[in-house]
C-alpha cells in the first residue's frame, strides 16, 4: 500500500474520531498496516467506522486485522480446495483416460508424428506438476521410456498416481 492510500483512509478515521490520532499514533498504525493491500485497508476502515463507538486504537485495529485476515484465508482455502477438486475430477475423467490411451495406441501404430508425441508427453507430464509430483512420472502415473533401439514404452508408475491408472499399463521396472 502506498502512503497516500493509507493517509486517505486514515483521514476518514481522524475525521470521525476527532483529536484522537496524533502523528505518533498514525505512524504506529502505518507500521502495522503498510504491508497490506489498499483495498483491504479501506474495507477495514469501513468496518471500524461502522462498528466502533470510540476511536479504534492499535489493539482494536490489530483485532480487526486478525478477523479480516482469517476471513481472507478461509476464502483462499475454499478456493484452493475447489481447484484441487476440479483438478482431480479432470485427472480421474474416464474420457481423458480413453483419449490418453488412444493417443498412445496410435503412437505404437506409427500414426502420431514425433512433434505431436512430444507435445502430448509434455501435456501429460505438465498435469502432474500442479501437485507434489513423483520424480519418475511427474505425478501423471505414466512413465514414458525409449529403449536402445528407439522403441517407446509406456509404463504405469509405482507411485500413488500410477496405482490410479488403468490396469492396461504394465508396472514400470524397478529402479525408475
Amino acid at each position: 500500500m502506498q502512503p497516500s492510500e493509507f493517509k486517505s483512509h486514515m483521514d476518514r478515521l481522524a475525521e470521525q474520531f476527532k483529536n484522537t490520532y496524533s502523528q505518533a499514533r498514525v505512524e504506529l498504525i502505518w507500521r502495522e498496516v503498510r504491508d497490506f493491500d489498499a483495498y483491504w485497508w479501506g474495507r477495514l476502515v469501513d468496518k471500524l467506522l461502522g462498528e466502533c463507538r470510540h476511536s479504534p486504537l492499535l489493539p482494536e485495529i490489530r483485532e480487526a486485522m486478525s478477523i479480516e485476515r482469517e476471513r481472507s484465508w478461509s476464502r483462499q482455502k475454499q478456493h484452493n480446495a475447489q481447484e484441487a477438486r476440479e483438478f482431480f475430477l479432470i485427472a480421474d475423467d474416464t474420457e481423458a483416460r480413453k483419449s490418453t490411451l488412444a493417443t498412445i495406441l496410435r503412437r505404437v501404430q506409427g500414426r502420431v508424428p514425433d512433434d505431436e508425441w512430444k507435445q502430448f508427453v509434455h501435456g501429460i507430464t505438465s498435469l502432474g506438476t500442479r501437485t507434489i509430483a513423483c520424480r519418475s512420472c511427474s505425478g501423471t502415473g505414466l512413465v514414458f521410456l525409449t529403449d536402445a533401439e528407439d522403441y517407446e514404452w509406456t509404463y504405469r508408475c509405482r507411485c500413488a498416481s500410477g496405482k490410479r491408472q488403468p490396469q492396461l499399463y504394465v508396472v514400470a521396472p524397478e529402479g525408475l
